[in-house]
């Protein structure tokens, strides 16, 4: 057991029990059920006799809605995280600014001044810079919210908590289902920006090298991003918070008010 790798007929799950929670010998009912499923994985596995390691495809990273919650606990754990239980005063919006490179939004700063001006949310601008692997968990895993281009820094959505939204904008003739799967799987809120244009769109729809289509400068139509900003943020409200009695409507002031 100690060479890390599983034996037949071992189980599985005091040892992710160990690994997750050192010391301790009683775990919240939540993690143990997504514990469980894990162990029954396993459990089919070895009856079936397969030892090959299942890699799925590019496009979905997981087999199962429980590996991610798996994957979120175990780094909340590690990092002394929580899922939270009450509703914010105002959602918090998290724009990834991947401008300065060989891809970038040319009217980025229109979508944020449209994001700021948002009722009942707050923003925060991050740049796409090197960071720890704690500091990705933390910038994510209290947000709402996560927009941002296509890119690879969109796998931290995977430590966003259940039921936040992500909006991807992608260059012309990309849909590529990526981060929508991984979305899917982590039980988030997907929506997809397609309809974007370029300078030279001739050129854009002309290319069938896929890093010459991502590593382009587009712009996003602001009316259409207005109306993914606003589904997204009033159905956060709507399903993650749905323990609030809120009067959110699109374009006019937030009030919320709690239950006693």
């Amino acid at each position: 057991m100690g060479n890390g790798v599983l034996q037949a007929g071992e189980d599985v799950l005091p040892r992710v029990r160990q690994a997750a929670f050192p010391g301790r010998s009683r775990i919240l009912r939540a993690e143990f059920v997504v514990l469980r499923a894990a162990r029954r994985i396993c459990v089919a596995l070895r009856r079936s006799q397969i030892i090959a390691r299942i890699v799925p495809t590019m496009y979905d990273s997981f087999i199962s809605n429980a590996e991610p919650m798996l994957v979120r606990l175990l780094a909340y754990r590690q990092f002394h995280l929580h899922l939270r239980t009450q509703p914010p005063a105002l959602l918090t919006v998290y724009f990834l600014n991947r401008n300065g490179g060989r891809r970038g939004i040319r009217n980025v700063e229109e979508l944020i001044e449209y994001m700021r001006n948002a009722n009942g949310t707050k923003l925060e601008i991050s740049s796409n810079s090197p960071a720890t692997f704690e500091a990705q968990v933390r910038s994510v895993a209290h947000i709402d919210v996560y927009v941002s281009m296509h890119g690879a820094a969109m796998t931290n959505i995977l430590f966003m908590e259940p039921l936040s939204a992500l909006i991807e904008m992608n260059p012309p003739k990309f849909k590529e289902a990526f981060y929508r799967n991984m979305a899917s799987k982590a039980n988030l809120l997907f929506y997809g920006i397609y309809s974007t244009y370029t300078e030279n769109m001739e050129y854009s729809m002309r290319e069938r090298s896929t890093d010459k289509i991502l590593n382009q400068w587009i712009t996003v139509p602001l009316r259409l991003f207005g109306k993914s900003f606003d589904l997204a943020t009033g159905n956060v409200w709507k399903y993650k918070y749905r323990m609030c009695d809120y009067s959110f409507v699109c374009g006019k002031k937030a009030v919320l008010s709690f239950p006693n």
